[in-house]
């Protein structure tokens, strides 16, 4: 029997990058490079981390165009991600809120790992409760650590072990 229920639809989220995230970035190297300009440095050392900076800052400008274009969250925790074109498996290893903006780390099939920042221009009132609803029931922190090949050989209870510990902070323990 189909839901009627708007949670029972995948959640897309658009992580292609959008006018925000530029101008975030070219803030933050105006903001570099002028420091770099005040400081009180020899022209090669400036020029040199002049350099530095700009390279940076080409990183900064690729790299949120070769992660996925989308993200699709459904309602039984499976992730998917489109990359060239393919919708795929992924598996979201963290996600977390700064200054408001939700922050997401995630695998995708390749092994590789991406992660973005879902400005305003991306994600709308309506989408952002449900991701914080989809994010409240599948927790993919204690997930994460728990199977994790890169982290070393952690026991399965290690993420059981994190929760109860939140759990225990609120309690007066």
């Amino acid at each position: 029997m189909p839901s009627s229920s708007a949670y029972a639809a995948p959640l897309e989220l658009d992580l292609t990058p959008g006018i925000w995230e530029r101008l975030a970035l070219g803030v933050v190297v105006v903001v570099a490079a002028s420091g770099i300009w005040l400081s009180a440095l020899s022209g090669l050392q400036m020029a040199g981390l002049l350099v530095l900076a700009s390279v940076w800052a080409m990183h900064g400008w690729r790299q949120p165009s070769e992660r996925p274009t989308r993200l699709l969250l459904y309602a039984d925790g499976q992730v998917e991600a489109k990359l060239a074109g393919d919708l795929r498996a992924a598996e979201l290893l963290q996600a977390c809120s700064y200054l408001g903006l939700p922050q997401l780390q995630l695998r995708d099939a390749n092994g590789r790992h991406h992660s973005c920042t879902l400005f305003p221009d991306r994600l709308d009132g309506a989408c952002r409760h449900r991701l914080r609803v989809w994010l409240a029931t599948h927790r993919p922190e204690d997930s994460a650590i728990a199977t994790s090949p890169r982290r070393g050989p952690f026991p399965a209870s290690v993420g059981a072990v994190a929760t109860q510990a939140r759990s225990n902070v609120g309690a007066g323990a």
